[in-house]
């Protein structure tokens, strides 16, 4: 996440990224790069598809540390079951940003939505409202969900 460029800040942008590598995978040999064996005919071995824990620990890291760099937020927790202590091979990375004052979810979602569809390998993303926090949810190529929340400071508190 750290150092990588922002290219657009719209959200269509970073889908349009993802649709880009799907049609290069159609027209080109039919393989990603992690995967092994023949060119698509009927089954695929895969060497390394599914995320790993030390990639999802390796990224979870990242995302702290852009948070720690982006001067609009101003506290960052980890939530779920990570915050919990109860991670499982299959866990995803939920986070929690609040932003800093006079500033909305729209105002930063958007570059944070960029990185991760050009430094973490986001496919898609859908987002939920609850009052005025922003879940985004990302789905990864290699099928770890990460879920962003963005916070306003003033509802920014432990819940549940």
């Amino acid at each position: 996440m750290q150092g990588c460029p922002v290219a657009d800040e719209s959200v269509d942008a970073p889908r349009k990224l993802a649709a880009d590598r799907f049609e290069r995978f159609d027209r080109e040999d039919r393989r990603w790069p992690h995967v092994t064996g023949p060119p698509i005919s009927g089954s695929l071995t895969y060497d390394r598809c599914v995320f790993g824990t030390s990639e999802r620990d390796d990224l979870r890291d990242r995302l702290i540390a852009a948070a720690r760099d982006d001067e609009r937020i101003t506290a960052a927790a980890i939530v779920g079951s990570g915050a919990r202590g109860a991670e499982d091979a299959w866990s995803d990375i939920d986070l929690a940003l609040r932003l800093s004052e006079r500033l909305e979810p729209h105002d930063v979602a958007g570059d944070w939505t960029t990185k991760m569809y050009e430094c973490a390998g986001a496919v898609d993303h859908f987002d939920v409202w609850s009052g005025t926090t922003l879940y985004r949810v990302f789905l990864l190529a290699n099928t770890l969900q990460v879920d962003v929340s963005f916070w306003m400071s003033d509802t920014f508190a432990a819940v549940g």
